[in-house]
């Protein structure tokens, strides 16, 4: 401020000097252009910003403090208009000239702005005073102007108490008054500062103080002069213990070396460091600290070393579990015999792993990446692996067993499971996908059930062999066995008889014969007609069962079904020629009430259906067959009044395939 006022006063006196130079008109012309020389190396000696401007606001004579002011020789300026050089300012700064020029009265203190050629934009104060002809006239304003860029700047109170100086020089007070009022305002000024310095020191004691991180600051030596609260709680030390210490007397010397070497390198640098360094606490167990270290400017330029710090030692653990983990999954995803991919929520195909590759035999990933993951199924697995896909992205877990070759054209079948991957919100956000190769499990159980199949139909061949063989051939063998025991009574009593019977048997036994060699070369039966039907009954029980056969109602049949009302009614007829004891009988095929009926019936000693003992296996055969045939099979006997076989089919069952 002194500089400032000292300027001005200069300005004043130059000003005084230049009216006086300019009033000796008298002056010879040489004595003039010495005088105009003289005039402007005084005036370029000056620091103060002198400039001479009309009534038209232009400029007539400048020194070179002034010209370099905005970039530009004193040639250059004057001549010029002030609008010409400060575009933007001229207008109020020719109101201000216009002001002095109409008035005759000086003005000082006043503050304008202007632009340098950088673009900086700057602030002068300047004194106007009126400049006057030879007859009193005021010609123009003569303005001398000091730069006080960085008093405009400054605070408030700074600002303040430079207007309050104007306001003194705008007084013409004298040097003295105006010195000791500036002095007193930068004590007021400087008590304010420190107040406000003490107010803020205590606000940041406060701060740190409350603050999560570990704050201090060190000398160049190394010797702590500050640490917060936080510093002290954690390594349980007072501020008065730390002040003064260094990192070799608190900490092992390995540590202490390596703090000192990065407080070092932060000097050295000069600008703020972020480094981890490992310090321990009490417990001695070693923390990881993420440190900020910068330089800061103490009293009397002093460079001192402030630092925060936080412990970091929990995330690090944390960070090396992740990584273990990651490493772990890695390992998971590598060494898994499945096939693993990840998918975007719209099914595209976004990772597979080395295990998956391989089972698919894919030489390029890279190709794949992003394409319809449906896309790899066909046919019905594709509809399957699409609402695979819908469950999933649903939050819910879908699985299927599909069909898909391998990248070489081998075939696969897979057991795909698909369940969503949640993001940080709980929101799916991608898709997992697990593939198992089951292709040799599909193998064994396509050969298991070929073979239950095989193993089922063979026990069903080897069922029906039996029933054919029980109701058949044995049965037919029996009754020719009956027929051959008659033989020898006909023998002495009616030869021919004999005879015809010997004849009926080998003929039966021939049929007998050549039933056995369809069954060993697995050929089908020749269609039964009615007729053979009925001269099998009669003649496997001649003179034993009337035979009431519909021939319509025999037509009906189809060969298997017809085999199996034939067995039905050997079985029957057998089991009453060896059981019953009784000497005639009925067999009878008709279409009654819209059933075709098998009738078995014989007038012998009867026989409790509900008995264990009763149930046999002729009986059981029976059932069996009537249950083929989709019949109704009722069995009815009492003691001493015979036993009736009823066997059902109803019409529309009639033509129903009874092979099994």
């Amino acid at each position: 401020m002194e500089v400032a006022a000292f300027n001005r006063a200069m300005g004043v006196v130059v000003l005084w000097i230049t009216t006086v130079l300019l009033r000796q008109h008298k002056l010879t012309e040489e004595t003039v252009r010495r005088k105009e020389h003289e005039k402007q190396i005084i005036l370029d000696s000056v620091p103060a910003m002198i400039w001479y401007r009309d009534k038209d606001n232009r400029i007539l004579r400048a020194n070179k403090s002034a010209a370099k002011s905005i970039g530009r020789s004193v040639e250059e300026v004057e001549g010029k208009r002030t609008e010409e050089l400060f575009p933007a300012e001229a207008a109020q700064s020719y109101a201000d000239d216009l002001e002095v020029i109409n008035t005759g009265k000086p003005k000082f203190g006043v503050i304008e702005p202007y632009q340098v050629a950088s673009g900086e934009k700057r602030w002068v104060q300047a004194d106007k005073i009126p400049y006057r002809n030879q007859n009193g006239a005021t010609d123009g304003v003569i303005v001398c102007a000091v730069d006080i860029t960085d008093c405009v700047r400054a605070e408030e109170a700074l600002r303040k108490a430079q207007d309050e100086l104007e306001l003194r020089v705008q007084e013409r007070t004298s040097e003295l008054r105006r010195t000791i009022d500036l002095l007193k305002r930068e004590d007021v000024e400087r008590r304010r500062a420190e107040n406000a310095f003490r107010t803020s020191l205590s606000y940041f004691q406060t701060f740190m103080d409350n603050s999560p991180v570990v704050a201090f600051v060190k000398d160049q030596e190394g010797r702590y002069v500050y640490t917060n609260r936080q510093w002290e709680q954690i390594f349980h030390k007072t501020s008065g213990e730390m002040i003064g210490k260094t990192d070799a007397e608190l900490w092992p010397s390995e540590t202490a070396k390596q703090l000192r070497e990065n407080d070092r390198a932060v000097f050295a640098a000069g600008r703020s460091v972020e480094l981890e360094e490992t310090v321990p606490t009490p417990d001695g167990i070693p923390h990881t600290w993420v440190v900020f270290k910068f330089v800061l400017r103490g009293p009397s330029e002093r460079r001192l070393l402030g630092g925060v710090a936080l412990d970091i030692t929990e995330r690090k653990r944390a960070e090396e579990a992740l990584r273990e983990s990651e490493a772990f999954k890695k390992r998971i995803l590598e060494n898994s015999p499945d096939c693993i991919k990840v998918l975007d929520m719209e099914g595209r195909l976004l990772f597979m792993n080395k295990g998956g590759q391989q089972l698919m035999e894919i030489c390029d990933i890279a190709s794949l990446l992003n394409s319809q993951w449906i896309d790899f199924w066909k046919g019905e697995d594709k509809q399957k692996a699409s609402a695979a896909v819908e469950v999933a992205r649903a939050g819910g877990v879908g699985r299927f067993i599909g069909f898909c070759p391998t990248a070489a054209g081998k075939p696969r079948w897979w057991d795909v499971l698909l369940t969503p991957l949640f993001d940080a919100s709980g929101t799916p956000d991608r898709l997992l996908s697990i593939s198992r190769d089951i292709t040799e499990r599909k193998g064994a159980e396509e050969a298991l059930r070929i073979s239950e199949e095989q193993l089922r139909l063979a026990l069903e061949e080897r069922e029906r062999l039996s029933q054919d063989l029980h109701d058949n051939i044995i049965q037919t063998i029996y009754a020719i066995g009956m027929e051959l025991e008659e033989c020898q009574h006909f023998m002495t009593e009616d030869e021919t008889v004999a005879i015809k019977k010997l004849r009926h048997a080998v003929t039966q036994l021939n049929l007998v014969i050549r039933d056995v060699r369809n069954y060993i070369v697995a050929e089908e039966p020749v269609r039964i007609n009615a007729v053979r039907l009925a001269r099998a009954m009669n003649g496997a029980h001649s003179l034993r069962f009337r035979i009431s056969l519909d021939p319509l109602a025999a037509s009906q049949l189809t060969t298997e079904e017809t085999k199996h009302v034939l067995s039905i009614a050997r079985e029957a007829m057998s089991n009453s020629l060896r059981h019953s004891g009784a000497r005639t009988g009925v067999v009878s095929l008709q279409m009654e009430h819209g059933v075709l009926r098998l009738m078995v019936e014989d007038s012998g000693m009867g026989f409790d259906p509900q008995a264990l003992e009763a149930r046999g296996q002729g009986l059981r055969n029976i059932a069996a067959r009537a249950e083929k045939l989709g019949a109704r099979c009722r069995v009815t006997s009492e003691h001493g009044r015979g036993t009736r076989i009823l066997i059902d089919i109803p019409k529309e069952q009639v033509h129903a395939s009874a092979s099994d």
